[in-house]
């Protein structure tokens, strides 16, 4: 049974417009960038499948020398790895 879907980022298309916001009471044009992105077909993970991925992410945190103790943050663009290190704390 699946339990986890995601889709990987194929390709992302920028564009430019120009917008006008009010600054002040006063009406300024500028360029801002859009991102937009492709996504490719779904993916999908069992609850087995990521229950040893968070297993193995857990185990490598503690070869690391963390504890249930330990606080960490993550930075990084969105994917489904998040789940599995938020999972194996």
């Amino acid at each position: 049974m699946e339990g986890f879907g995601y889709r990987d980022i194929i390709d992302t298309v920028k564009e430019e417009k120009e917008i006008t916001k009010v600054v002040g009471g006063k009406e300024q044009k500028e360029k801002k960038t859009w991102n937009f992105f492709t996504l490719g077909e779904y993916k999908w993970w069992t609850y087995d499948q990521f229950a040893a991925l968070v297993k193995d992410a857990q185990g490598g945190l503690i070869k690391a020398g963390c504890s249930r103790d330990t606080v960490f943050n993550l930075y990084a663009s969105t994917a489904p790895r998040w789940q599995v290190m938020a999972n194996g704390k």
